[in-house]
């Protein structure tokens, strides 16, 4: 493995998802979601914007859709493909939990 500032390919940075056994392969790891997660709108991920529209159909409150609908993900590239519906679900239940409102 490369030593930190030298280039890295992605085949050998180890991901924040893998399990890690030292503190250089956590650096690495944090070092490149640093240089390359970006800062991702829910409205512009696969799948956010059927979702919400389902969710107001079958009477969420709009103002959590609105909520939701202002917020971001922070994701690698490789990430923005493996968000799913679940995640969308999870944020909502936690908003709803936060809020006090179904």
């Amino acid at each position: 493995m490369a030593g930190i500032g030298q280039k890295q390919t992605c085949a050998n940075i180890p991901t924040l998802h893998q399990p890690m056994t030292t503190d250089y392969e956590i650096a690495i790891a944090v070092r490149d979601f640093q240089q390359r997660a970006k800062e991702i709108p829910l409205k512009s991920l696969p799948g956010y914007k059927e979702w919400s529209q389902a969710q107001l159909d079958n009477g969420a409150l709009e103002s959590l859709i609105d909520h939701l609908d202002g917020m971001t993900m922070t994701l690698l590239p490789e990430e923005i493909a493996q968000v799913s519906v679940d995640d969308f679900e999870e944020l909502l239940d936690d908003l709803k939990a936060a809020t006090g409102c179904e």
